[in-house]
């Protein structure tokens, strides 16, 4: 693996990284234009990450916490960036292998449009995201090939392999995921709607008391459209059924009568009138669902990738110290990362709830 290719590549991630931890969308918009180092000695790189941190789960991170981010962030930085290397090189060759060529005027459609908003920022930007990240125009323009490239080669891919799929991939698709393709379970039931738990507590005492759940239904139920059905509701599976009440509903036995269950429209009680167990879907009638699950563009191309890299690991031999993703051969063994803290133990769970996750809270 070329240790050049490997310096840009964890020169990219860094970039991210840093513009995650603090808190931007780009690091040409950095109060301290420099890209975190994420250097060994836990305390200086601690303190650097409080330095930097803008988003607020870093903000609030103690010492030993920075500290945990730190040990975790330079194990994926270096595992991601091994990752792209290899994966990079693999496209491009397998791009020359099934003769993907992309144009010229793509790569640079994608650069303006896509690329360069996404990391810098605006065109005028580049030469300061350059000073700040090393990364220069050239550098953006050939992950920008690689992309579109990579994108271009999944195309061919997943049209190609699709035209050969045949009956027996459809069939033994549906004998190996036969979970997939089952009618779920379906009750038919009929409910009486009330403005307060108290008309509710009545109305289920009159059921009880031996009035017909219809009678009741129709002489007190709020909801008149099911009311003048006798309460009755229809057949619905568990996932049509209002959230509410789904348990209520679902954990009943044939012919009790359940509640009163809160619901956003009163109080409701319910009669579960049939069931109607779940089924395993035949082949004859799944077929058509089962083809259209093996043609989907993401099934298809993760399968035939997963191939090509395997083959590939069985080939390639990374250094020491960087061998430690799958795609090399003589992988070692893995190291397990510290437990990072949640959002939720860092900032409490309202203050959690409000902070959109980060690419860098992923990374480990």
């Amino acid at each position: 693996m070329p240790y050049a290719a490997y310096r840009k590549a964890e020169a990219f991630e860094r970039t991210l990284t840093t513009a995650a931890v603090a808190g931007v969308s780009s690091v040409t918009k950095l109060g301290r234009p420099r890209l975190l180092t994420l250097t060994n000695a836990p305390a200086a790189c601690a303190e650097e990450i409080r330095q930097v941190a803008g988003a607020p789960y870093y903000k609030a991170l103690s010492g030993p916490q920075r500290e945990t981010v730190c040990r975790n962030v330079r194990a994926t930085l270096r595992e991601r960036s091994i990752n792209t290397v290899l994966a990079t090189r693999t496209s491009l060759a397998e791009a020359r292998a099934n003769h993907v060529r992309v144009a010229d005027r793509d790569v640079e459609r994608y650069l303006r449009k896509t690329l360069v908003p996404a990391i810098v920022g605006k065109a005028s930007q580049i030469p300061a995201f350059t000073k700040i990240t090393g990364l220069t125009e050239a550098d953006l323009r050939q992950r920008a090939r690689e992309d579109v490239t990579s994108a271009t080669l999944r195309r061919a891919i997943v049209r190609r392999q699709t035209a050969k799929l045949g009956e027996a991939d459809v069939r033994a698709y549906y004998d190996q995921h036969r979970s997939e393709f089952v009618v779920p379970e379906r009750r038919r039931a009929r409910i009486i709607v009330s403005r307060t738990a108290a008309d509710a507590a009545r109305a289920l005492a009159e059921t009880e008391a031996g009035t017909p759940f219809a009678q009741v239904a129709r002489e007190r139920s709020i909801d008149r459209k099911s009311a003048q059905r006798g309460g009755s509701i229809g057949t619905h599976a568990k996932i049509e059924i209002a959230l509410e009440l789904r348990e209520a509903l679902f954990g009943a036995r044939k012919g009790a009568v359940v509640g009163p269950v809160a619901a956003p429209g009163g109080f409701v009680v319910l009669q579960v009138q049939s069931i109607k167990p779940a089924q395993q879907l035949p082949y004859r009638e799944a077929r058509t669902g089962v083809r259209q699950v093996v043609r989907q563009s993401d099934r298809v191309w993760q399968i035939w990738q997963k191939r090509v890299l395997e083959r590939q690991a069985r080939t390639v031999i990374c250094a020491k110290g960087f061998n430690v993703v799958a795609l090399c051969g003589n992988r070692g063994p893995e190291v397990a990362k510290p437990k990072l803290p949640s959002p939720t133990e860092v900032l409490g769970s309202e203050a959690a709830d409000a902070v959109p996750a980060t690419r860098t809270q992923e990374l480990p």
